[in-house]
């Protein structure tokens, strides 16, 4: 699990400054005019989602930073194009999406590793470091920030040098590898003081935690208070936040709880990033139970919890329902306290699990290379075998001509019986390599398109497109909370299974792309990566039958007496950068506005319906197997009224 104490110590780049409401209008301006050219659009919407990511407006400013990346692909511009991925991975980041903020991080690294910019290369390593570190995953947190201290080291960038040493003393506290973490703090400090860095507070608050974990909670007291004037006086509020946050574990451990709790609710009144918003609930509900305010511990513990909802933060997320256990089982409330604690440890066996299943992976691909050079060296064993048999022949056959047919022929016999055993065993070897190989084909073929799998066999990389109409699905299971309390684990998955097969199963014989599961949601898109393969009208098909099978479900459970999903289904069509990114767990994925209006539609929807957007109903308006009801303008969070439409085929 992660240790709450841990983010104060990471040092992270300053927000740039908030833009007034003038210079946001005259960005407005720029990226909306469809005359401007595409790298004015795309630097206009950079900047734009970058001054909403400094105000906590994370939804908007991902449309935005999705809005730069599709004027930077139109206009085959790589630099913006990394960037814009590297701000949607920021982006995501903040709103607890680490495993989506990876995958456009590892977009952006391949797009800098081709312009060989090293020093982007490097924040993209620390981008991943951070997300890992997020979710308690330190070792591999470590190799990533090692990796960025190699390539800002490569590049002789001082500022990144110290920004990688930095966040490895934290990582190396965390650890209890006392010795590494000062030597890295140290360099870090050295460098920050000479460069006369702003973030030396950073190095400075990893001190402090130095200092706590050894007990001597008042000189770490001050090495914070310290920070936290460093970082006001920069005006730097994301930093304060941190600090705020650090302050509550010494002054809990000091009895103070009225100041630990101080503390926590400053740090709220700050921050909007989830974790940060997540882990100063949990230090407070912690406070308010020292100060025997349960019912205040309550709630600090349920707006925790909130705050983890929808993000990857499985391991706050777990930390929260055992907080929760905790409360409710000293307020007499054992039944809640049992379901609980029950779903912590759930959790908690999927922050492991998610680990081993990494380790797993990582083992496989060692031993397909392992096996690949094991094929190499018995065919070359092979053909050193033969040339030096055949030597040996010649070199007998000057000795004694006499006995020339008898040594020859021996010699022949044994290099035959020898190749012969060799070349089998060679033989075997490929034919079990070729069987990995086909194991690993089919297994590509499964999470990748044909198209998208062959480009990355032969270029190493697949490059990303933009696909001018795709049409996106979005579905997801209502009571899916209070079915999973009602079913064990293992019951729980198998009915997704159940349900996600029947979907696979479906898109699959309409040639529509499975992109991803998300929990209980399931997302596809037609018209990608080849636009022939569906269609619009495809897609609302596939839809269709989804609720068919989804109500012909929920009869058959209703007769056993067993709880059943229902489902709501959104549909939008329209513009989408599509491709995958990393060099190991590959993920074809797609984004843009798009995407999220697709996701509204869904959430705007009802149970049973399949909801379509204007857009989409402009493009299969004329099919007449459908039936549409127009809902009139429905307002969708995010993007204001919006018409839609629920889709029947006629009876």
């Amino acid at each position: 699990m992660c240790p709450r104490s841990l983010l104060p110590l990471l040092c992270f780049l300053l927000l740039p400054p908030a833009l007034n409401g003038q210079d946001l209008d005259s960005l407005r301006t720029i990226w909306s005019n469809k005359n401007a050219p595409d790298s004015l659009r795309s630097k206009a919407s950079f900047d734009h989602a970058l001054a909403l990511e400094g105000q906590g407006k994370y939804d908007s400013a991902l449309v935005m930073a999705n809005r730069s990346l599709m004027h930077a692909v139109h206009g085959a511009r790589k630099k913006e194009k990394a960037a814009a991925f590297k701000l949607i991975a920021n982006i995501l980041a903040d709103q607890g999406k680490y495993a989506e903020a990876r995958t456009a991080t590892r977009h952006s690294y391949a797009l800098w590793a081709q312009l060989g910019d090293k020093t982007r290369m490097a924040d993209n390593e620390i981008t991943m470091g951070y997300t890992y570190i997020l979710q308690g995953a330190y070792p591999l947190g470590l190799e990533h920030n090692l990796k960025a201290l190699d390539l800002y080291t490569a590049a002789k960038d001082s500022a990144g040098i110290s920004h990688a040493e930095n966040n490895l003393g934290a990582l190396y506290t965390m650890l209890k590898d006392d010795e590494n973490a000062l030597l890295h703090m140290e360099n870090a400090l050295a460098i920050m003081t000479a460069r006369k860095d702003p973030r030396i507070a950073n190095v400075l608050s990893g001190i402090a935690k130095s200092q706590e974990n050894k007990g001597e909670h008042r000189k770490a007291i001050n090495g914070y208070i310290e920070c936290l004037r460093m970082f006001e006086a920069a005006g730097n509020t994301d930093g304060a936040a941190r600090i705020w946050n650090a302050l509550s574990s010494p002054y809990l451990a000091l009895g103070n709880a009225d100041s630990a709790l101080i503390a926590a609710d400053r740090c709220l009144q700050l921050s909007t990033r989830p974790y940060q918003v997540a882990q100063a609930n949990l230090n407070a509900a912690r406070a308010a139970k020292a100060l025997g305010k349960w019912s205040d511990a309550l709630r600090y513990a349920q707006l925790a919890e909130q705050a983890t909802q929808g993000s990857d933060a499985l391991d706050f997320r777990a930390t929260s329902f055992q907080e929760l256990s905790m409360i409710h089982a000293h307020l007499g409330q054992h039944a809640k306290a049992l379901d609980e604690y029950q779903t912590y440890v759930l959790l908690n066996d999927s922050v492991r699990n998610d680990d081993k299943t990494k380790e797993i992976t990582r083992l496989e691909m060692t031993h397909t290379f392992d096996q690949e050079q094991l094929a190499d060296s018995l065919a070359n064993d092979a053909e050193k075998q033969r040339m030096t048999l055949e030597n040996e022949a010649r070199v007998s056959k000057e000795k004694n001509r006499r006995n020339v047919l008898l040594f020859s022929g021996i010699g022949l016999l044994g290099l035959a019986g020898g190749l012969y055993s060799r070349l089998l065993h060679t033989r075997r070897s490929r034919a079990a390599i070729q069987k990995e190989k086909d194991i690993s084909e089919g297994l590509l073929l499964n999470i990748l398109p044909a198209e998208v799998a062959e480009e990355l066999k032969q270029k190493g990389y697949a490059d990303a497109q933009h696909f001018d109409t795709a049409t996106i699905l979005f579905t997801d299971f209502k009571g899916f909370t209070q079915a999973s309390e009602k079913l064990t684990p293992r019951e729980l998955v198998e009915e997704l299974n159940v349900c996600f097969k029947a979907f696979d199963d479906i898109i699959t014989q309409r040639g529509i792309e499975k992109i991803k599961t998300i929990g209980d949601a399931y997302m596809c898109a037609g018209g990608l990566p080849d636009p022939k393969t569906s269609s619009p009208i495809a897609v609302v098909h596939a839809a269709l039958e989804m609720q068919a099978f989804m109500e012909q479900r929920k009869m058959e459970r209703d007769a056993l007496g067993e709880p059943a999903f229902e489902m709501r289904l959104g549909i939008h069509t329209g513009p989408v950068v599509a491709g995958i990114v990393g060099v190991k767990k590959f993920q074809y994925d797609i984004w843009g506005d798009t995407v999220n209006t697709a996701s509204r539609m869904e959430s705007s929807g009802e149970v049973g319906h399949v909801n379509i957007s204007e857009s989409t109903y402009e493009l299969v308006k004329d099919a007449p197997e459908f039936f549409f009801k127009s809902r009139g303008k429905v307002q969708a969070k995010g993007k204001g009224e919006m018409e839609m439409f629920f889709v029947t085929v006629h009876s």
